[in-house]
């Protein structure tokens, strides 16, 4: 039968067990957006190809069905990037999930996949040294909405009070190693960034 091919670089944003022989995934695809596959696992002692783990960036080879639809099967898959630190810092690894979540749940705000995939990346980078979580979600947030388009700078920003809006600004425009945003007024930016995306951009949180 007929097969549709398809190779993307992509990054996992979550995975879930299929029983003994399968992975489900949910892949951000810096060319097609938003991918399900599964990648069988195999019974064999030794794992032909490396199975992909939550926050793996690498070369998805793909293939399905041509007629009849169906997910996609991964028939290969080519590892560059893994974070392995990442969930050795909980909070780290609990704020990745959720800006995961996120993007999975308000894929059909996105246009701009290629620098989607940019920012989440440089925040799995950020996130996986287990410095200042909250600092580093609310700068992908609010690039995530700049590159989408929304005015986030001429509204949210604008609108904050005198001493968040500097905050803001330090916190957007520093190195990570240069922070001095404390956690919990970076942790007040994102809960009032996350309100302006739903109020302004429809975005379900």
């Amino acid at each position: 039968m007929a097969s549709l091919a398809l190779s993307t670089p992509a990054t996992v944003l979550y995975k879930t067990e299929r029983g003994e022989t399968g992975v489900h995934l949910r892949l951000l695809s810096a060319e097609q957006g938003m991918l399900t596959a599964i990648q069988r696992r195999s019974t064999k002692t030794v794992q032909a190809h490396p199975l992909a783990d939550i926050f793996d960036h690498g070369l998805f080879m793909l293939e399905r069905r041509a007629l009849g639809g169906g997910p996609w099967y991964v028939r290969e898959f080519i590892v560059e990037r893994r974070r392995p630190l990442l969930a050795n810092h909980y909070e780290s690894f609990e704020t990745a999930c959720r800006f995961a979540t996120l993007l999975d749940r308000n894929a059909v705000h996105v246009e701009h996949h290629d620098r989607l995939i940019s920012v989440l990346n440089r925040a799995l980078d950020a996130w996986e040294t287990g410095t200042a979580p909250q600092a580093v979600l609310c700068k992908a947030l609010y690039l995530l909405l700049r590159d989408e388009g929304h005015p986030v700078k001429e509204q949210w920003w604008a609108e904050l009070p005198d001493g968040a809006r500097e905050r803001a600004a330090h916190l957007i425009g520093t190195p990570l190693d240069a922070q001095t945003v404390p956690p919990e007024e970076a942790a007040t930016l994102v809960k009032s960034l996350l309100h302006w995306m739903v109020g302004h951009a429809d975005y379900v949180v």
